[in-house]
């Protein structure tokens, strides 16, 4: 799989993505070849997991294919970089290497409301 973008919210882009541990997300990932039913993404820690049976395909298009995904982080996962892995089942692993960075950060958005 080819693999050029990570995102969050619906968006995507080449920077790591900011997570909160004990929290979990629905992330995004974007570039061409990707199938949903020929790819399984992991990470390489043990303490963020990709729900099983969550990849489902967002869109395709000629130029670009996405793919969304749940991933949880756990409560005691320290600050640091953590990386994604998509394995293709006919062969083939690409590595995203410190895509995702847990940080001990305010969200703004936690508590937002429109009432």
């Amino acid at each position: 799989p080819d693999v050029q973008f990570i995102g969050f919210n619906s968006q995507l882009s080449r920077v790591a993505v900011r997570l909160n541990a004990g929290r979990s997300y629905s992330l995004f990932i974007g570039g061409s070849r990707l199938d949903a039913e020929s790819v399984r993404i992991g990470s390489t820690s043990g303490l963020i997991s990709v729900a099983a049976g969550s990849i489902v395909e967002h869109s395709r298009d000629e130029n670009l294919s996405v793919l969304r995904f749940e991933v949880a982080i756990a409560p005691e996962t320290p600050p640091g970089d953590y990386s994604l892995y998509i394995e293709a089942f006919g062969g083939g692993t690409t590595v995203l290497v410190g895509v995702l960075t847990i940080e001990e950060f305010l969200n703004p958005w936690i508590n937002y409301s429109l009432y």
